[in-house]
């Protein structure tokens, strides 16, 4: 039977117990440096999409900006009109129209609005069927 020197073992565990604890810290510590990175991150890119929606309600509302971020907006403006189109076309697919308020789809037939409550008018009902 091989000699077995239990301070040798004793010390071999006590320090891969220790590294497994400091890679654990480090690890945590990279994982808490990460999450405070994305947050960052996130608020940088919450902060671009206000400023750009800023700009934009600024263009819309006939407020002058310059040529560049006009150009910009008014590619957003065309698009913003492409994807109501499209939006209106799906709902008219799929037998149901959008709310004039909050463009949720509903049933043709309904009267107010499930998401918002809006009262959809007959001149909407109207329009809807022209459509």
């Amino acid at each position: 039977m091989p000699d077995i020197k239990f301070d040798d073992l004793s010390r071999t565990i006590s320090s891969a117990a220790e590294n497994v604890s400091r890679k654990t810290e480090m690890f945590l510590e990279i994982q808490k440096m990460k999450s405070r990175l994305h947050s960052a991150q996130r608020a940088v890119e919450k902060s671009y999409r206000e400023l750009g929606e800023l700009i934009y309600r600024r263009y819309d509302e006939g407020e002058g900006v310059d040529s560049e971020l006009a150009v910009i907006c008014e590619d957003i403006a065309q698009m913003k009109g492409v994807i109501e189109e499209l939006t209106q076309e799906l709902a008219s697919k799929k037998g149901k129209k959008l709310c004039p308020v909050c463009q949720a789809e509903i049933a043709r037939e309904s009267i107010y609005c499930m998401r918002c409550g809006s009262k959809v008018t007959e001149e909407e009902k109207e329009v809807q069927k022209e459509e």
